[in-house]
């Protein structure tokens, strides 16, 4: 399995023909297993339970081998991979067995084969399903992966709303204080000067809703951490990156009307006041 899905054995060994008979008496750890040990993992003795098994049951088994954590679907990408056993043989009978391989074409290429393998091997056993680790993958974190794409798609509806109202704010705010724009550059302010004028109160509206919406993503996020497990704490990439992206935005849009205001004739603009 192990060479099949590309892990390596950092420590110890992999499993060999003499592990597979009957009860299991060795295990292999991945690596944020064998970090939970003071000394090395190889070579020490745990106990493991079946799911449905008592601990006064447990099986005792000694670890030959530590491998690369599996790089497992996680819906962070930076949530820590889980601890992980594995044994030669299953201690309790499974309703269903995976068969890894590795192949050089796509799985559909290889399921005939696969199937008539397992058929002459095993007549009785049935082959479920055939498809690669990816096709698995989003077939087990499908919704999970349609609901995070579809709350992509309300973030950037948000933002693309949020980047339209403050333009429709600034060129309001802009024409409202006309009058005043122009009797400022007619006492000698430079268009730079009304430009700059213009773009920090609006830059100044928009940090206060960044503010304002930050602290409401920080504490919806603590509110999802309490609720659900292996969610990590603040990804503040993720939460730079989305300040960035909206004041960039907010930028673009007060821009228009700023330029707007520092082209004003302000002679033509008092005679039609």
């Amino acid at each position: 399995m192990f060479g099949a899905v590309g892990l390596k054995t950092t420590s110890g060994r992999a499993f060999n023909d003499d592990d597979r008979r009957g009860v299991p008496e060795v295990a292999i750890v991945n690596e944020p297993f064998a970090r939970s040990f003071e000394g090395p993992a190889v070579g020490s003795v745990i106990y493991v339970a079946g799911r449905r098994s008592a601990i006064a049951s447990a099986v005792e088994v000694r670890i030959v081998g530590v491998i690369e954590a599996a790089d497992e679907p996680r819906l962070a990408e930076r949530q820590a991979a889980a601890p992980r056993i594995y044994l030669p043989s299953p201690l309790e009978p499974e309703p269903a067995l995976t068969l890894y391989l590795r192949t050089q074409g796509s799985a559909a290429a290889v399921a005939p084969a696969v199937r008539g393998l397992v058929t002459r091997i095993a007549p009785r056993v049935p082959v479920r399903a055939i498809g690669s680790l990816g096709d698995f993958n989003e077939r087990s974190f499908g919704p999970q992966m349609w609901l995070a794409q579809a709350a992509r798609f309300l973030g950037l509806i948000g933002l693309l709303l949020a980047t339209a109202g403050l333009y429709a704010v600034s060129s309001h705010a802009v024409t409202q204080r006309g009058r005043e724009i122009s009797i400022r550059m007619a006492v000698g302010a430079r268009p730079g000067e009304i430009l700059a004028m213009v773009l920090g109160q609006s830059m100044r509206t928009a940090t206060i809703g960044l503010l304002i919406g930050g602290s409401a993503a920080i504490a919806a996020t603590r509110i999802i951490q309490s609720g659900y497990r292996g969610i990590l704490g603040l990804d503040s990439t993720a939460f730079a990156g989305a300040a960035l992206i909206f004041l960039a935005a907010m930028l673009i849009a007060s821009a228009l009307p700023a330029m707007r205001a520092a082209r004003v004739d302000p002679i033509a603009n008092l005679k039609d006041a």
